[in-house]
C-alpha cells in the first residue's frame, strides 16, 4: 500500500496527442448555453444512481468541458471545465469503455488534484460519442468511496445511450448550418488557438489554470 500511495500524482497525461478527435468537436457540442436535454440527463444519473455529482464532459486537446453538469462545487460550475491532465474522464476517452474508481485517494491510475482539492473518492464513467468518435463521458461522482452495482452500470449506460443521441442531433445541426470548408478548417483554428492562449497556460500558478483563465479559455474555444 505505502509503494502505491508513493506513485500518486497531481496530474497524468493518459490520452496525449489525438489530433484526429477534433473535428469530432462543432460549434454546437461546445456551445456554452445549457442544453435542456442533456442536463435532464444528468440530473437523472445522479438520481438513479444516487451521487451529488453527475456529468456530461466533452474532453478537449488541454480541456474537459461541462456540457452538462449536476452538483457542482460552485468553483468547478463556473469554470465549466479543468485541464484534461486532472480529469478521470480521459481514461474513458482512452480506454473507450466504462472506467470505475472505487476509492481514488488510493488508486494510483488516476491524478489527485481533484481529490486532493475537491474530495472526489469514487467515479463511474460511460464513454459518449458524437461523429462516430468516443468525443467524453457520462459519469457520475461521490465524495465517498463505494464500489457501483451492475444494475447501476447498466443504468448509466442506457443514459448514455441518451447522450449519445442528444450529441449526434446537435452534430446534425452543424452540418445543417456550415459547410464542409468551415469543418475542414476546425483543426488549424484549433492550433491557432493553442497557440495564442500559451501565455496563459504558462502563467497558470504550480501549472494549474485559474478559473478564470479557464473560463476564458472556454470562451474562445467556443468562438472558433
Amino acid at each position: 500500500m505505502d509503494r502505491q500511495m508513493d506513485q500518486l500524482v497531481d496530474s497524468i497525461d493518459a490520452l496525449g496527442p489525438r489530433p484526429e478527435r477534433h473535428t469530432a468537436f462543432t460549434g454546437e457540442l461546445l456551445a456554452e448555453v445549457e442544453d435542456e436535454a442533456l442536463q435532464s440527463i444528468v440530473e437523472q444519473a445522479a438520481r438513479d444512481l444516487s451521487t451529488p455529482i453527475a456529468m456530461v464532459n466533452l474532453v478537449l486537446a488541454e480541456i474537459q468541458f461541462f456540457k452538462a453538469h449536476y452538483g457542482l462545487p460552485p468553483d468547478l460550475a463556473a469554470a465549466r471545465g479543468t485541464e484534461r491532465d486532472v480529469s478521470f474522464c480521459q481514461f474513458v476517452v482512452r480506454e473507450g469503455e466504462p472506467f470505475e474508481v472505487i476509492n481514488a485517494e488510493q488508486d494510483a491510475r488516476v491524478p489527485q488534484h481533484l481529490v486532493k482539492h475537491h474530495g472526489i473518492r469514487s467515479y463511474l464513467g460511460i464513454p459518449v460519442v458524437a461523429n462516430d468518435v468516443i468525443v467524453g463521458s457520462l459519469c457520475v461522482i461521490d465524495f465517498e468511496p463505494r464500489e457501483f452495482s451492475e444494475e447501476e452500470r447498466r443504468i448509466l449506460k442506457n443514459l448514455a445511450d441518451l447522450v449519445n443521441r442528444r450529441l449526434a442531433t446537435l452534430s446534425e445541426r452543424h452540418e445543417q448550418l456550415r459547410s464542409s470548408l468551415v469543418g475542414q478548417a476546425a483543426v488549424p483554428a484549433l492550433a491557432e488557438l493553442r497557440e495564442t492562449l500559451a501565455p496563459i497556460q504558462a502563467g497558470a500558478a504550480a501549472g494549474r489554470m485559474t478559473t478564470a483563465a479557464l473560463a476564458s479559455f472556454l470562451r474562445l474555444l467556443i468562438r472558433t
